[in-house]
């Protein structure tokens, strides 16, 4: 998931040196090459939409001509990459505590394995693991000391 947040960024990036014709150019062959999709208008097909429609690094974008179509594709991508930037930032955070658990509560340990594992996908493998391990041993304390308060409650005579 990292490496398509970051071709959206570079895909922006180029997009802001190119004139109108060469960002079409550039979204048109991005498409293609990376396995996207890229429709243009069926004039004579009814069952075409007859508008132009793309789907590049995962967002999806439409427009009635090539202009809309860009500036609808770049709007989308840049929602794209600030959803992406501050998800990477949550999942950031919940690494921290779950690596270096220092004073971090039970509470704070179970929101941050609950985190990285909601955003498994971004997330590398050995830290979903930790988190779903973490996750599992919090259960069973928990279920330990209530079964221990139990145990130590007096019975009525």
């Amino acid at each position: 998931m990292r490496a398509i947040f970051d071709d959206i960024i570079r895909t922006l990036d180029t997009l802001e040196t190119l004139d109108a014709a060469g960002q079409a150019d550039l979204l048109q062959m991005r498409a293609l090459e990376t396995g996207g999709t890229f429709k243009t208008p069926r004039p004579g097909n009814a069952w075409d939409s007859q508008r132009y429609e793309m789907n590049l690094h995962g967002v999806f974008a439409e427009g009635g001509d090539l202009r809309e179509l860009v500036r609808n594709w770049t709007k989308a991508a840049h929602h794209a990459a600030s959803v992406g930037a501050r998800r990477q930032a949550e999942l950031a955070e919940a690494e921290t505590v779950i690596t270096f658990p220092g004073g971090a509560d039970t509470e704070a340990l179970q929101q941050a394995c609950a985190k990285v594992l909601e955003l498994e996908n971004l997330a590398h493998p050995r830290l979903a693991d930790r988190a779903r391990a973490l996750q599992t041993a919090l259960a069973r304390a928990d279920r330990d000391t209530a079964r221990d308060a139990q145990a130590m409650t007096p019975t009525p005579l």
